[in-house]
């Protein structure tokens, strides 16, 4: 939650100074990626089966990382596809450790704000987790 706040303010050049913009607008890419040993445990778990049961290929290299989750490009096998053509895909794996990171950071980035004179939330706190 800091971080997806961090990259709001970036893009608020009319709240904050150009340099404080500049330098946070890096965090709208370029995430750090999580290991694929991860990706691999994600999908066995989501899906009971194995990247090689359900894919024809997949790139163990992101082709993004953001700050939920990194996408990967992939050939999803027929037999898995709705109209049973071997598709290619994007698949987007979540981070480890962003629900728990997310609920803790969501009190603290209600607390900047709530000390803040300059920033406002459109909601509640208890709605914006609701919507998490």
């Amino acid at each position: 939650s800091v971080q997806k706040f961090a990259q709001w303010c970036s893009m608020r050049p009319d709240m904050f100074p150009a340099d404080v913009v500049e330098a946070l607008s890096k965090l709208r890419c370029d995430a750090p990626p999580h290991d694929y040993e991860h990706t691999r445990k994600v999908i066995r778990e989501s899906f009971g089966r194995e990247i090689e049961d359900i894919f024809e290929s997949f790139e163990e290299a992101p082709v993004a990382s953001g700050t939920v989750a990194q996408v990967h490009r992939a050939r999803l096998k027929a037999q898995f596809a709705i109209d049973g053509k071997v598709r290619d895909v994007a698949v987007k794996v979540q981070h480890p450790y962003v629900l728990e990171e997310t609920f803790f950071d969501a009190d603290l980035l209600f607390h900047i704000v709530n000390l803040s004179e300059k920033l406002t939330v459109p909601m509640k706190k208890e709605d914006f987790l609701q919507v998490l």
